[in-house]
């Protein structure tokens, strides 16, 4: 079932990831399925805004690791499991990549902005 379009498709895209991202495998195919498209549907509609589904993806999950890096309240470990990678080192590489430090020292500077605020 799709839900009503308020943005572009790669928008509706990222909606039904966020509420995927735990789920175990995380395909194109199910997830076209859940947007009421064809695999080749959903990918030729991300191609024609300029975007893919690898893009969203790793889009809305470094968006969600930057979130839950702020909550202290999960482990590293626990954040990559919520993200739906299947091991915590495949976590780390993505992290390092996106923001070339380790998600510990960013959650480190994150509590140091936030005592810095509060002073």
């Amino acid at each position: 079932m799709r839900a009503a379009a308020t943005g572009s498709f790669a928008d509706d895209l990222g909606r039904v990831l966020a509420s995927m991202l735990a789920a175990e495998p995380l395909t194109v195919d199910d997830v076209g399925s859940r947007l009421g498209v064809s695999s080749r549907t959903l990918q030729r509609r991300l191609h024609n805004e300029g975007t893919s589904f690898a893009e969203v993806l790793e889009q809305l999950r470094r968006r969600e690791a930057e979130r839950l890096l702020r909550d202290r309240r999960l482990t590293v470990e626990a954040i990559a499991a919520r993200l739906g990678y299947s091991e915590p080192s495949t976590f780390y590489r993505a992290f390092r990549r996106w923001r070339r430090t380790s998600p510990g020292a960013f959650r480190a500077q994150m509590a140091a902005r936030l005592r810095d605020d509060i002073a």
